[in-house]
Order: C-alpha cells, then structure tokens, then sequence
C-alpha cells in the first residue's frame, strides 16, 4: 500500500484484543536505581533490547559485590523484545540468589 506521498507503508496485523506499541517511539530504557532504604529499589520502563540491556546485569553485579543483598525489581512498565534482553534480565534472580540475595519480582510481564 502507498500512502498520499507516494510512501511505502505496511500494515501489521495484530491478534485481536493486542495493543500495538510500537518500540520506536518508547524511551530506550530508563532505569532508577534508589538505595536510600532497604530492599533497594532498580525500576526499569521503556523497552528493553540487547542494546539497552547491555548493562542492566553489572548494575545488579556491582550492587552485590557492595554488599548489598535485597532487592527489589520493578519492571511492569517494561517492554521486552527480543530473546537477548529476555535472557539478560531473567540472568538477575540466578545472580542474586548465588549471592546469598532475596529478590523480589513480579517476574516478566511484558515480553513479545
């Protein structure tokens, strides 16, 4: 299909019911990381991609290796494309509990 400029445009089609997001107009990935109390808090939102995961694991790793041993992860309003960046973050619960950790998680909710 063209659209009015001549363009080229393609039309996905989604399951019924599917939200579309589209990752390209998501932020990248924000991630917070507050120490102030206990568990400590890492908040993720945005979209999650090899790329933007690259560094979410040494986070975690220089958290441990601080001393610090509960933590909390948050990352309902994270979206999870691909099977790197899936991989990645479900690496952080393994991470924790070879540290001695407790984590807690609702676990992964938003992958594709």
């Amino acid at each position: 299909m063209r659209s009015d400029d001549g363009a080229v445009v393609t039309e996905h089609q989604l399951p019924p019911g599917e939200p579309f997001v589209d990752p390209w107009q998501q932020p990248a990935l924000d991630l917070w990381v507050d120490a102030a109390k206990s568990p400590i808090r890492i908040e993720m939102s945005g979209t999650l991609t090899d790329g933007t995961s690259r560094n979410i694991v040494p986070v975690v790793e220089e958290m441990l290796s601080n001393g610090e041993r509960d933590l909390q992860l948050e990352t309902h309003r994270l979206l999870v494309i691909d099977l790197r960046a899936r991989e990645r973050l479900l690496e952080i619960p393994k991470l924790v509990r070879e540290h001695g950790g407790s984590l807690e998680w609702d676990g992964l909710t938003n992958a594709t």
